[in-house]
């Protein structure tokens, strides 16, 4: 079996990494065949050993091109899955992501959309553009509720809502995490993790900032933890703004490397993160999470589990919250975080089933 996997894959961004991973390990165990992922960047993940995997990149010329539809010639079934592949505007109408359920529907191959994110936009060229690329899908999930909300408005009678893959990632390396579990911190150590992209200027420039001094201000010790290269780039400057005496009670994760980041999760004791992809890992590792209202998919994480949220400039809730989460550290909390992390699974987990069944009766 052939098949063509999809989505924004990078070495160069910590959740796009797990999609990929976590998404690569559904496919291996539950068909077996040869792959094909769409790679965004040069360097080759390590996550291929015992994998027949091609890696393809954006074609850039007339015979990239040719080369890219003799494999979708020869492929049983594509799939685009795991993050916000569709937004509005359509900035880059040519890309990829647009192009491929196109070429799906030309060349009579099934097309399956698993655990994608849809942005909801009353626009009637995205409306009619989402409800297009949906009826001619086999199969559709979706990772969150507003995605299902919208394509139910559109009536799209074939939308399953799902979870995030990265889930099934926990669970095929439970052992792995196990031996993780929170190391209750000696300097009362807070998680920080920030994005460079898609957050409006006054966040970055100011709450951010007023955030960072105000921890810092109650004594606590903030562990930096970059997603991507930019956000690194991001968390120096704020570093090197900082006050000798307040920098040295700063430590930079200065990886993107994600067992090195899932290991930094393991060592703190509450995390703050505007990254959804480090809140599965806080839950499976035990680690305390304040909740964020920013950006969405991040608050519908926290909605969903159950985690008190903080509106992302009130820095006072902020820190109020990580001091209730400090002070309430020796009662038991794993009980509430496994409920919420299997329940996560087991839907993964069904939602893998409906998608492996509609596969197999197709073929």
């Amino acid at each position: 079996m052939n098949v063509f996997l999809y989505g924004y894959y990078t070495t160069k961004n910590f959740g796009d990494y797990m999609i990929a991973q976590s998404m690569l390990e559904i496919l291996k165990d539950n068909f077996q065949g040869t792959y094909y992922m769409y790679w965004l960047d040069s360097s080759i993940p390590n996550f291929t050993q015992k994998i027949n995997i091609t890696f393809l990149n954006k074609p850039r010329n007339l015979m990239q091109c040719f080369k890219l539809l003799k494999i979708l010639l020869s492929i049983d079934f594509i799939v685009v899955a795991g993050g916000q592949k569709y937004r509005w505007p359509l900035k880059s109408g040519l890309a990829p992501q647009f192009i491929i359920p196109l070429l799906a529907k030309m060349l009579g191959k099934p097309l399956f959309f698993f655990s994608i994110g849809i942005e909801p936009n009353n626009d009637p060229l995205w409306a009619k553009f989402i409800k297009d690329i949906s009826e001619a899908a086999t199969f559709i999930s979706v990772r969150d509720q507003s995605s299902f909300n919208y394509l139910t408005k559109l009536r799209v009678k074939k939308a399953f809502l799902s979870k995030d893959v990265v889930f099934y990632y926990i669970k095929n390396h439970e052992n792995e995490i196990k031996l993780l579990k929170r190391n209750k911190a000696e300097r009362k150590v807070v998680g920080l993790a920030i994005r460079c992209s898609e957050i409006s200027r006054d966040i970055l420039d100011y709450y951010i900032p007023r955030l960072i001094e105000e921890l810092l201000n109650n004594n606590y010790h903030l562990l930096f933890l970059p997603a991507t290269d930019g956000d690194l780039n991001l968390l120096k400057g704020y570093l090197t703004s900082l006050s000798p005496p307040l920098r040295h009670r700063i430590t930079l994760v200065e990886s993107t490397e994600p067992k090195v980041l899932i290991r930094s999760i393991a060592h703190l004791d509450v995390l703050i993160s505007l990254r959804l992809h480090f809140l599965p890992f806080a839950l499976a590792i035990g680690t305390p999470i304040v909740g964020i209202d920013f950006p969405e998919k991040v608050k519908a994480f926290c909605v969903e589990a159950g985690i008190p949220i903080c509106h992302i400039r009130d820095t006072r809730c902020i820190v109020a919250e990580v001091q209730r989460i400090v002070r309430t550290l020796n009662s038991d909390s794993s009980t509430i975080s496994k409920h919420v992390l299997d329940k996560n699974i087991n839907d993964l987990l069904r939602n893998i089933d409906l998608f492996k069944k509609k596969t197999l009766k197709l073929l």
